[in-house]
């Protein structure tokens, strides 16, 4: 799995004028990996600290320090959020039924690429999560250079697999 560049980071703002009261998403940043997020942090709790307590609500002044809380611990990171968006139902449910010792050595690129090449298994073949279609997996992956993946992992992300296909047959039945 490799290491990410960067880090997406979403910061809070609280502003209360009288009447008035909003409360929300300031901005969402993609912060490289070394940055301190508190930096940013510290910008939108003083412009919290300015406009977010000229008023009399109890409610919105609670939104305040909660703003204010949030940003001064480095904002809200969406980074895992944003980059699930990115896949389809199926992977990103395979990948969070995966072992955790296999989630944490290969991420849902691999799954991605690997449920692909069993797409084409299943086309050609009907001995579907057998030993040969483990092979094939094996060899397609090291073909466009892929090493870390074993056999473990394969296994693996059959099972996911297996729970994805059987949690549609249930649906069905509904």
């Amino acid at each position: 799995m490799s290491e990410r560049e960067y880090v997406y980071r979403s910061y809070k703002i609280s502003i209360n004028v009288w009447f008035f009261s909003y409360y929300g998403d300031a901005s969402m940043l993609k912060l490289p990996k070394g940055f301190i997020p508190v930096v940013v942090g510290v910008f939108y709790s003083f412009l919290t600290l300015f406009l977010g307590f000229i008023t009399y609500n109890p409610v919105a002044l609670k939104k305040s320090f909660e703003a204010i809380g949030i940003n001064l611990f480095g904002g809200e990171d969406i980074t895992e959020i944003l980059e699930r968006m990115e896949y389809d139902d199926r992977t990103n449910y395979v990948h969070q039924n995966l072992l955790r010792k296999t989630q944490n050595e290969i991420g849902l690129d691999e799954v991605s690429l690997i449920l692909e090449i069993q797409d084409i298994y299943s086309r050609r073949f009907k001995n579907n999560f057998s030993e040969e279609n483990i092979q094939f997996i094996i060899q397609s992956l090291s073909k466009i250079e892929i090493q870390q993946i074993n056999k473990d992992h394969v296994i693996d992300i059959f099972d996911g697999l297996k729970l994805y296909e059987n949690s549609l047959e249930k649906s069905e039945i509904y």
